[in-house]
């Protein structure tokens, strides 16, 4: 009868359908190498390369943690008058003042205490500080974590395993950063601009102006990263675009001008924003 059935069919123009089979129950549908778990999405390698970063660079700021100096004392103290109502102070009577440290980094204390709702008080301050500091390192070091999968990947054998190896030795062994992430200083901040700065990522340049913010005296490498790399950008843009690949060409000077000239005003503009706003507060630009 079903030999009939199918000769019918086949005459008639109509195709056979065959048995239905379903998927057993817990079994998602698809092949073996498909993932069980729906919505599950297999970590990338920029991602493992982070969490490999922050476990790195963990255990040294962990056996590190309490180290601190007397300077760390003083935005912590400012922050606690901010805290307070009294304003940017070293005294609770004093006049206004940035007490000789990185213009905002005080309030930036005080905006993580109010957050956490911490003791407005020097130590509740300095706590903060100190907590923040080592959440920066951690981002910095999964930061770079990340760049080192991405570098060795475009490497082959030996060298990806070497740049793998030294990165890795580098945020293991890393005592400065991993002292000065818990001292409640500005130093693990300024370090996670610096990194973000030091990739072609989107901000990068203002970031590296906010480093310079905190630190003048890394205005001279911002300047020099952010030139070199509008540099390199617009030769290997041009290259592309003669070569046929996809990409386009950026032009002769004016088009590295262009692209060059918003990139100076983000990397200069933060450090021209704390020398006004210090004219204006304590009547001088500098500290």
């Amino acid at each position: 009868m079903d030999s009939e059935a199918r000769s019918e069919d086949r005459a008639r123009g109509r195709p056979r359908e065959g048995p239905r089979h379903e998927e057993p129950a817990g079994r998602a549908p698809g092949g073996p190498g498909q993932n069980s778990r729906p919505g599950w999405k297999r970590p990338s390698p920029a991602a493992l390369g982070g969490a490999l970063g922050v476990l790195l660079a963990l255990p040294c700021a962990l056996w590190l943690w309490g180290f601190t100096v007397d300077d760390a004392l003083i935005p912590a103290r400012v922050a606690a008058h901010l805290r307070q109502g009294l304003g940017p102070r070293f005294n609770p009577g004093g006049a206004l003042t940035d007490a000789v440290t990185p213009l905002g980094f005080a309030h930036w204390i005080a905006a993580w205490a109010s957050l956490v709702r911490a003791e407005p008080s020097l130590f509740g301050s300095l706590a903060v500080a100190r907590g923040t500091g080592l959440l920066a390192w951690l981002g910095a070091a999964g930061l770079l974590g990340a760049d080192l999968v991405q570098v060795a990947r475009g490497r082959r054998g030996t060298l990806a395993l070497g740049a793998l190896a030294v990165g890795a030795f580098g945020l293991l062994g890393c005592v400065p950063l991993g002292a000065w992430a818990g001292s409640g200083l500005e130093t693990p901040w300024v370090a996670l601009c610096c990194t973000w700065a030091a990739r072609p990522r989107r901000g990068a340049s203002l970031a590296a102006g906010l480093a310079a913010a905190w630190r003048p005296e890394l205005l001279p490498w911002a300047l020099v990263l952010i030139v070199a790399r509008t540099f390199f950008e617009v030769r290997e843009g041009n290259a592309v675009a003669e070569s046929g690949r996809s990409g386009y060409a950026v032009g002769g000077a004016r088009g590295a001008l262009g692209r060059l000239l918003p990139a100076l005003a983000a990397c200069i503009g933060p450090a021209l924003v704390v020398a006004s706003v210090r004219q204006l507060w304590f009547g001088r630009p500098t500290p």
